[in-house]
């Protein structure tokens, strides 16, 4: 799960879209955008709740930080985020790349320092995430 923003002024931005992709074991993913500033005032949670719901597990760096703007459109509360896995990959990348690459110029030792997904994805499968797409005009 990532969320993007909307660049309102070059200081000012407004959460906009819900990236999701729901794996199944035995079935093909399914990947959902959702533009939350299309949303009609009063909306049905339904989808959302049952993604959040008891027991399923959320891949995402810090879940509260990231969404917390999103409870404006009432797809989702903080109980609805209570009750998923989160589950943050952050720390297995770093345990990871630091026993890998221990002598690395790159390395993270620091509790509060962390490796951006751009770079996690560059040195693990030697392929760029072009992050200039998350600057559009999602508005």
């Amino acid at each position: 799960m990532d969320t993007e923003d909307q660049l309102i002024s070059r200081r000012l931005s407004i959460s906009a879209l819900i990236q999701m992709e729901y794996v199944y074991e035995d079935n093909s993913p399914i990947l959902l955008l959702i533009e939350c500033m299309y949303l009609p005032k009063q909306n049905d949670p339904t989808l959302i709740k049952t993604i959040f719901s008891m027991r399923h597990n959320v891949y995402m760096e810090g879940i509260e930080n990231e969404i917390k703007d999103f409870y404006q459109y009432n797809l989702f509360d903080k109980n609805d985020v209570n009750h998923v896995n989160n589950r943050n990959i952050q720390d297995e990348f770093k345990n990871y790349y630091n026993t890998t690459y221990p002598t690395s110029p790159d390395i993270k030792l620091k509790s509060n320092e962390t490796y951006s997904l751009q770079f996690a994805i560059f040195n693990t499968f030697n392929e760029w995430l072009n992050e200039r797409f998350t600057l559009e005009n999602f508005g």
